[in-house]
């Protein structure tokens, strides 16, 4: 929270919303000036565009009242004042002095791109959302977050960098400016389809993992050229999020790792579902080990460490999913009563761990050390090793 003058914590919320469900992080800027002679070189959109359209953007959130709790499980109790708009009395705090504009000393709620205003007497907030929901762009920006999770680059990349006014091919920006999207078309048919389907997330993602574009091979004949990554070329391998990779062992490994969190009555089971980033049980320096960020200030990162490469070696949590899937429950113990035949063995674990059958050299190596000793602790030793191959970690 801001510890500056109320209109910057309002400025700041607007912000998050802008940047989060419309992909527009250049707004941060207009909150302090006019875009005209500071945003001429990146965005077309934001260098025609007014502080006071700013305001009046973050205005929304004039009424907005946020008290912090000690249970985690609410956090913030928030409330919506009767009255109240966005003064301009500032000359302290985190942006440049707001001064009255032509004598407008209070500005008012109005949605930057269709104009609609708040009455009075409405809740602010609840037409902020409704205006937002309502905007194309919050299904263009939605559609390409999950696009570039899956493919590593957005359509329009940074994914939340979206020029507004550059994104129509029918009708193109002047010169020297360019269309933004690598795949106008492919954004606009996505944004509409996620709005013809009630905004199903899901039926979202699986558009885009049946399309042709993701099934490619992430190899490419010939000599590469870096530039053809946008143009989806070939499939770009991604480093998995922590806590893909953590579910990713749970279930390969069959052994749960409950996690709870305080003033939570039921454990979690899934590192995907747990309610902020800082918590986790046990398994927090696993997860933060593979740079999960926050979702305030520190976006996620794929950068790879050599703290990642000792996590997955040594970690407990590793440790014990390797362990414990040879005993009573465990995936292995399973795969080790099922499948007798060492040869077919190998062959069922590659496919749990890795999702691919082994080479033949890899089956060999591997039916001979499992023969070679326990067949359960040489289970453990493979099934070790497949955590720790680069395939393991990646998505081809």
């Amino acid at each position: 929270m801001s510890m500056g003058p109320a209109q910057d914590t309002y400025d700041r919320q607007m912000v998050q919303t802008a940047t989060t469900f419309l992909g527009l992080r250049y707004l941060d800027c207009l909150l302090c000036h006019d875009g005209a002679g500071h945003l001429d070189a990146v965005s077309l959109w934001g260098a025609q565009t007014m502080r006071m359209q700013g305001w009046r953007m973050a205005a929304f959130f004039s009424r907005t009242r946020m008290q912090r709790q000690p249970n985690p499980a609410t956090n913030y109790v928030v409330t919506e004042l009767a009255a109240g708009n966005y003064a301009l009395n500032t000359n302290s705090g985190n942006r440049p002095n707001r001064a009255p504009v032509g004598g407008q000393n209070q500005v008012t709620p109005a949605y930057l791109f269709s104009g609609r205003t708040a009455a009075a007497n409405s809740n602010y907030r609840q037409v902020l959302a409704q205006e937002v929901t309502g905007d194309l762009q919050f299904s263009r920006a939605t559609v390409n977050y999950v696009w570039a999770h899956f493919f590593g680059v957005g359509i329009v990349d940074p994914p939340d960098a979206f020029d507004p006014a550059r994104l129509d091919p029918r009708n193109p920006p002047p010169e020297p400016w360019t269309i933004q999207p690598s795949h106008p078309e492919l954004l606009d048919e996505l944004a509409r389809s996620f709005v013809n389907m009630n905004y199903d997330l899901k039926g979202l993602m699986r558009e885009i993992t049946n399309s042709a574009a993701y099934q490619l091979s992430s190899r490419y004949t010939g000599e590469w050229n870096a530039d053809w990554a946008r143009l989806q070329a070939r499939h770009m391998v991604r480093r998995l999020d922590s806590e893909e990779l953590h579910d990713a062992l749970v279930v390969s490994s069959g052994v749960p790792n409950p996690m709870t969190v305080a003033n939570y009555p039921v454990p979690f089971q899934w590192a995907m579902q747990l309610p902020d980033t800082t918590v986790g049980g046990g398994t927090v320096a696993f997860l933060d080990d593979f740079l999960r960020g926050d979702r305030d200030e520190n976006p996620r990162r794929k950068e790879l460490t050599t703290t990642q490469a000792l996590s997955l070696m040594n970690d407990n949590f590793v440790i014990t999913r390797v362990r414990n899937s040879t005993a009573a429950g465990g995936q292995m113990a399973a795969l080790l009563a099922a499948y007798p035949n060492n040869t077919a063995l190998v062959d069922v674990m590659y496919r749990t761990v890795l999702g691919r059958r082994p080479t033949t050299e890899e089956s060999s190596l591997a039916v001979a050390s499992i023969a070679s000793g326990v067949r359960a602790t040489r289970a453990q030793d493979l099934l070790w090793a497949l955590y720790n191959k680069v395939d393991f970690i990646f998505n081809y």
